[in-house]
């Protein structure tokens, strides 16, 4: 039971996160155009699937 409870606080944090990233990738978006946001958003979505992979 206490490993689902962490396991929606993660997903929460996760969450928290994400949205986060998706201001600041939407301001990255305005001052530097649309191949920089890409660029990062790649790169972050390879951080997230190595770290899915390490646990």
């Amino acid at each position: 039971e206490s490993r689902s409870d962490g396991q929606s606080m993660k997903r929460m944090e996760l969450k928290q996160q994400t949205e986060e990233a998706a201001k600041g990738l939407g301001r990255i978006y305005m001052l530097q155009g649309k191949q920089e946001a890409a660029k990062i958003l790649m790169n972050f979505a390879t951080e997230v699937e190595e770290e899915n992979s390490n646990e």
